[in-house]
This record gives structure tokens, C-alpha cells and sequence, in this order.
């Protein structure tokens, strides 16, 4: 619905566009603050609107499982009507396994398909993480991946 709104919206521009994301944002994530929307400039004429949410399905006491939305959308110049929209899924187990899976459609080019999956474990003051990740990019047949780390200290 709020692509049909953004037609009608025309010249009103950022502001009423912003007003509407939101609103329509704060009613699905009532419980959860983990939300986010913006509009951006995109060179040379162009306004993108992104956004997305997390929505908490499970909390336990053995891990939390959620889901999440997420989309842009550009408004004007060359690039105009390209858009994304995906969702996926994270858990985190309270050992420290996490994962989670995530398909993205992006309008013209395919779906991109995204799994990782890590271990995290307090280090001192911080903590330790090594992540892996794959993604199998539209109209491809190869999966790529990637292996990080990091230490983040609160």
C-alpha cells in the first residue's frame, strides 16, 4: 500500500512521504523499537526511500528468533522506480550461535539469497566474534562468501 500512497504523493515530496513510512512503521512494530526509515538524495534527481524492521517471534530463555522487512524504493531522476524489498530471519542462541537467512528482491536484476551464521564469546572486557556468510547473487550461478571477526568493547 505504501507504494500505491507514494504515486498519489507527487509533489508533496520528502516530508509527506516520510509521515506516511512512519506511521504505517510504528503501527506494525508496536512492541518492538527496532525499526528504522529514511529518505535520501540520489544524484542527480532522484529520492530513495529505505527502510526496515525487526519483529521479535520468539524471546526465550534458551535464544531470541527474529524476523525482519526490509526495502528502498527511488523516487525521480535516472533511476527512478528501482526498488528492493526482502525479509529474512536471525537467531541467537544465548551460547553465543547465531545465524540467520535473508532473500532480496531487487525489481530487474533477480532475488539474492544470503545465509551467515557465527560465535560470539565475552573476551576480557569485550567480546569475540567470527562470522561466515554466503550469497548467491541473481542470474548467478556461483555462491560467494566471506569469513570475519571482531571485538567490540561496550
Amino acid at each position: 500500500e505504501a507504494k500505491e500512497y507514494a504515486i498519489y504523493i507527487g509533489k508533496m515530496g520528502k516530508v509527506g512521504l516520510m509521515i506516511l513510512l512512519v506511521t504505517i512503521t510504528s503501527v506494525v512494530c508496536q512492541k518492538s523499537r527496532d525499526w528504522h526509515v529514511g529518505v535520501d538524495t540520489v544524484n542527480p534527481s532522484g529520492t530513495v526511500v529505505h527502510g526496515h524492521a525487526n519483529i521479535p517471534l520468539h524471546r526465550g530463555d534458551d535464544g531470541n528468533l527474529n524476523a525482519n522487512v526490509h526495502g528502498s524504493r527511488v523516487f525521480g531522476g535516472p533511476y527512478n522506480r528501482e526498488q528492493t524489498v526482502g525479509g529474512g530471519l536471525q537467531y541467537e542462541h544465548n551460547s553465543g550461535l547465531h545465524g540467520g537467512l535473508d532473500a532480496t528482491n531487487m525489481r530487474g536484476y533477480g532475488t539474492r539469497y544470503s545465509a551467515t551464521v557465527g560465535g560470539s564469546r565475552r573476551l576480557g572486557p569485550g567480546t569475540f566474534s567470527i562470522d561466515g556468510g554466503a550469497s548467491r547473487l541473481p542470474g548467478s550461478s556461483r555462491t560467494e562468501g566471506n569469513v570475519w571477526a571482531t571485538y567490540s568493547v561496550p
